[in-house]
């Protein structure tokens, strides 16, 4: 078993996780993009057609996440596609498609803070919960035996287009009521450096 394997039951009854939902952000800031981002996302979409998760990652995605490493880069390292080895027994472990996390320049994963999860190309937003939760619960599993014990991590479900938060504390997953659309990126990006600057 690892992350994608998961289901909802699964998570309550053999992670003993409990869902909720709630404005999560009730006071955050908005932050405008870039124009590095701006104008990269735009010139993309005008030369690449979309049609594939590969496209959606390296069109979208890794561009919005790296504009918003490149303002944190004293606070957290950003990777791509590492496997996150928690708990075995558990299903905990796979690969995660990005992870933020709380140290500069770190050349491995250490205190990983905000899990980010791809909804696949056939799939909805609501197939990929699972997973990005049970990657959540991993990175909390992996903090506390590496003794950078937190009791908050963030997760993001995301096709590109939606981006949804999550918040994992103690054994319980609130999802954000808000769901956040490319189009509003300031939104995005302001939710992103609220959850850094709690870390610090």
């Amino acid at each position: 078993m690892a992350y994608r394997d998961f289901n909802i039951s699964d998570l309550q009854n053999k992670l003993g996780l409990k869902l909720s939902s709630e404005k999560l952000f009730p006071n955050f800031k908005p932050v405008l993009p870039s124009s590095w981002l701006t104008e990269s996302l735009e010139k993309k979409r005008r030369t690449i057609r979309i049609t594939t998760e590969k496209a959606v990652s390296e069109v979208v995605i890794s561009a919005v996440l790296a504009d918003i490493q490149d303002r944190n880069t004293d606070k957290t390292t950003l990777f791509s596609g590492e496997i996150l080895t928690a708990d075995k027994s558990l299903g905990l472990n796979g690969e995660i498609d990005f992870i933020f996390v709380g140290q500069a320049n770190a050349p491995e994963i250490v205190y990983p803070v905000i899990s980010i999860t791809e909804a696949k190309l056939n799939q909805s937003i609501e197939k990929a919960k699972s997973q990005a939760i049970a990657q959540m619960r991993g990175a909390q599993v992996y903090n506390k035996r590496h003794n950078t014990e937190s009791h908050t991590i963030y997760g993001v479900i995301t096709n590109g287009t939606q981006w949804i938060f999550m918040r994992l504390e103690n054994d319980t997953i609130t999802f954000d009521d808000n769901e956040y659309l490319i189009n509003d990126l300031p939104s995005i990006l302001g939710i992103f450096q609220e959850i850094i600057n709690s870390f610090q």
